[in-house]
This record gives structure tokens, C-alpha cells and sequence, in this order.
């Protein structure tokens, strides 16, 4: 089964369990077309998959990286990337707006060089 040769192939839990989705729901709109009888995927289970370890950046690198940044806003974008645990589309959509003093609100995302409204509430 191809969950299982991707289990196999050390495929992270997300991308198998993305793919088992995406195979149950393309299976679900099949039989509501009435192409196929019955979802053969519908009861699938993710296969046991040993959680790989996630590289981590040791800290002493932090610094040599900032030190190496130039101008105050550079640095500002990495200090709040490393310690704000934004996704890029949030931290390049950041205004002065987005900021109360002491939190930043995520009120808009970056998307192909422009600003827009952020779609979810997190």
C-alpha cells in the first residue's frame, strides 16, 4: 500500500497523513459521482512512522549570524523570525500597526510582494 511504502521511504507523519486525505477525499468524490460503488480508502490508518529528528541551529550560530546582518532592520527581521516563531507570509506582513508596545497582532500576510487581510485566526 502506498501509506506504508512511504512510511517505509522515512516520509514524515504530515506527508503521509496528507496523502491519506487527499487519496480519501479524491476516493469520497468518486463515489459521489457514482464512479466507483464505495471509498475503499475510508477506514485507511497512517502506519506507526518514528518521529525523525528536527535539525536545530545551536545557539552559538545565532549570534555569528546577526553579527554578520547589516542595518537595523535586517537585524529586527531575524531577532523576531528566531524568537517570534512567525511564518514568513506573517513576518513580511508586519506594519508598525501590527505592534501594541509589548505584542505583535498578526493582522496581515505577505503574498507575492503585496498585504492582505489574514484569512484565519490562529
Amino acid at each position: 500500500m502506498l501509506l506504508n511504502r512511504l512510511a517505509a521511504e522515512e516520509y514524515s507523519y504530515t506527508v503521509v497523513y496528507h496523502v491519506r486525505d487527499l487519496i480519501k477525499a479524491a476516493l469520497a468524490e468518486a463515489v459521489d459521482q457514482e464512479v466507483l460503488e464505495r471509498n475503499v480508502a475510508r477506514k485507511t490508518v497512517i502506519p506507526e512512522i518514528e518521529e525523525s529528528d528536527k535539525p536545530v541551529l545551536p545557539v552559538e550560530m545565532y549570534a555569528k549570524l546577526r553579527a554578520g546582518l547589516d542595518g537595523i532592520r535586517d537585524r529586527a527581521i531575524f531577532l523576531i523570525a528566531c524568537f517570534c516563531a512567525l511564518r514568513p507570509s506573517e513576518l513580511f506582513g508586519l506594519t508598525w500597526g501590527c505592534y501594541t508596545g509589548n505584542v505583535f497582532t498578526i493582522v496581515n500576510t505577505a503574498w507575492r510582494g503585496r498585504l492582505q487581510r489574514k484569512k484565519s485566526q490562529a
